[in-house]
């Protein structure tokens, strides 16, 4: 989980979204984007277009839409990473939008049951690694220490 300056903690994920925006002449454009993490109150893409900080946006997810307003954009070698924050009346959570690569709250899970149940480092080792192949064999993926 990543925080930062941010209020509401962001979560790893991945998925390929439908987005809408409107240009500074309210021109429509629509793409393709990546998520990149996700948390309560904003969302991070890679995409191929450059999206002006202060404008509209519209992500859609499988059974949904957020409706939010740019607040970065950042060129890098072969993309653009805009951060996203919602509009009033959108937040994130799980049971809505579930994105099928979220790695942070299994995480999250595995540190709070580590400070509950008191366990040392080397019993937090295990119980991690317990846990990452479980996530390898249920999703049927490698996790980083296979690759």
């Amino acid at each position: 989980m990543m925080r930062g300056r941010r209020q509401n903690p962001r979560n790893l994920c991945a998925d390929l979204l439908k987005i809408r925006w409107l240009d500074e002449d309210g021109e429509a454009h629509r793409e393709y984007a990546t998520l990149e993490d996700i948390s309560e109150g904003g969302l991070c893409l890679r995409m191929e277009s450059a999206i002006r900080p202060g404008s509209w946006i519209l992500v859609r997810y499988p059974r949904g839409k957020y409706e939010g307003m740019v607040k970065y954009c950042l060129h890098e070698i072969e993309s653009h990473v805009i951060g996203v924050e919602f509009l009033p009346g959108y937040r994130w959570s799980r049971r809505q939008y579930d994105p099928p690569h979220l790695l942070q709250f299994r995480l999250r899970l595995v540190e709070d049951a580590e400070r509950r149940s008191g366990l040392g480092r080397r019993a937090s080792q295990d119980l991690r690694s317990k846990v990452s192949t479980h996530q390898s064999n249920h999703r049927g993926t490698k996790t980083r220490r296979q690759v």
